[in-house]
């Protein structure tokens, strides 16, 4: 279907019609009627779109590429030009789209389309994504509301780079205030809880140094002398959990930007690979004083202040990168192949999540090759001096000493960690909980966040996923 800027999504404009409404926009953004539009006219166009947070960035990509006589100042012969080029490239993914063809883009349409682009998109943000470019709130998008929203976005046009834009739109209000975008806070709470349920289900595995102490443990103490210190190690791992997850998913995108491609699920192995590692180093900076914290917090501020407490923080990055790396890069590939086959023996139609036994396999699978990196874990105070006298005196399976006993613990742990993370970015919402940062609303967030946690504590499917 060619494009015609007389008749675009069910709306008809003649010539005469389409150049006064290009003269209009223009007008509207030189408010000092210079006839030229600089970089703080397109500031203010950009303005009025909702106090987007990257204007300026956006102004000066959309000066360099409008300006085509790079004179530092866009003419209205020049801005023409832009408009009716970017309309055809609206049009032309409006079209794609639109599978129904009538002209309307409906949720289902724009979830297909995201898919395609490796954005897996939860029903609420689908339509939290429509209602952002939805004028007149009817549900769908039309064209001239597809034109208007987009039409100061100076990248390329794709799905990838219309939900981004959509997205950081959304996270400003009209007076200015900044949200948790929902996506963030889900990978974080997913990360956190799925850490938490995790290392309290494997917690009896570490009083377990072997079965003769056993049962003088279950006589002593009970069933719950399994459980002795796990408040300590919740408190630990569940920032640590929620931090590596929420960076992991960062960093993707991030690679995928480098990799110079849309799609976050087309960076291969390699870049799954960096960015657990990536997602590894930054949650292991950012809990590492919790370590040692646990048993000499107080000795170690009097004595050194607070630089001790990141006392072996680059061993500890070292050891950490290769485990992480290996550990999430393998989960999301094999999760991704299973997904593939699964599409192909199905004649195509892939499978929006896989079940809660594909992921404890593929999460019992990355674990397991992930605890054979050298280096991990890393509980040494001179990294240099021990791994120079381990090789002397027992060679390469020196570092892998302890591998079965760890393996016991580190399989369940990944494995659990794995499901609850992916059932709870599933079955939780958090597109209708946007913190703010007023005052006025500090009572409606108090309850909105028992309301999260009760969603999560009465969630029978993520208890049965267990």
């Amino acid at each position: 279907m060619e494009y015609y800027p007389q008749r675009v999504g069910g709306l008809f404009e003649n010539e005469m019609e389409h150049n006064v409404r290009i003269k209009k926009l223009f007008d509207e953004l030189d408010y000092d009627k210079k006839g030229v539009l600089t970089r703080e006219n397109i500031q203010k166009g950009l303005k009025r779109l909702g106090n987007h947070p990257s204007r300026n960035k956006y102004a000066a990509e959309l000066l360099q590429k409008i300006d085509t006589t790079s004179d530092g100042v866009i003419d209205l012969k020049e801005f023409k030009a832009f408009v009716e080029e970017k309309e055809k490239e609206l049009w032309k993914l409006f079209i794609e789209i639109d599978n129904s063809h009538d002209m309307r883009l409906q949720p289902e349409e724009l979830e297909i389309a995201l898919k395609k682009s490796g954005i897996n998109c939860t029903k609420p943000e689908i339509k939290k994504f429509i209602k952002t470019i939805d004028k007149d709130g009817n549900g769908v998008i039309d064209f001239a509301e597809w034109r208007d929203f987009l039409l100061f976005l100076p990248r390329d046009i794709t799905i990838f780079e219309i939900f981004e834009y959509s997205k950081m739109l959304a996270q400003v209000s009209i007076d200015g205030e900044v949200t948790i975008p929902p996506t963030d806070l889900k990978y974080l709470a997913a990360g956190a809880i799925a850490g938490a349920i995790s290392r309290t289900a494997t917690a009896p595995l570490d009083r377990l140094t072997n079965l003769s102490i056993v049962f003088k443990r279950l006589y002593n103490g009970g069933i719950l002398n399994f459980f002795r210190g796990n408040g300590l190690n919740v408190a630990k791992i569940a920032p640590e959990s929620a931090i590596k997850f929420f960076a992991y998913e960062k960093s993707k995108a991030i690679v995928a930007q480098l990799m110079k491609t849309d799609d976050i699920g087309s960076i291969g192995m390699s870049g799954r690979f960096l960015s657990g590692g990536l997602g590894g180093v930054v949650s292991q900076f950012a809990i590492y004083p919790l370590e040692t914290w646990k048993t000499r917090v107080m000795k170690m501020w009097r004595t050194q202040g607070f630089k001790s407490f990141y006392k072996g923080l680059v061993p500890s990055l070292v050891g950490v990168f290769p485990y992480a790396a290996v550990d999430m890069s393998v989960y999301e590939t094999l999760k991704l192949s299973y997904i593939k086959r699964k599409a192909i023996r199905s004649g195509g139609r892939e499978i929006e999540h896989p079940s809660s036994w594909v992921s404890l396999g593929c999460g019992m699978i990355s674990g397991s090759i992930a605890q054979g990196t050298p280096g991990h874990p890393q509980r040494y105070t001179g990294a240099i001096d021990v791994i120079r006298k381990t090789y002397t005196n027992e060679g390469i399976r020196g570092f892998y000493k302890g591998l079965i006993p760890a393996l016991s613990k580190v399989i369940p742990a990944a494995a659990i960690t794995y499901v609850v993370y992916e059932k709870i970015e599933n079955i939780v919402d958090f597109s209708s909980f946007p913190y703010k940062s007023t005052q006025a609303d500090c009572k409606a967030r108090k309850w909105e966040k028992e309301h999260v946690i009760s969603k999560f504590l009465t969630n029978q499917h993520l208890w049965d996923c267990l």
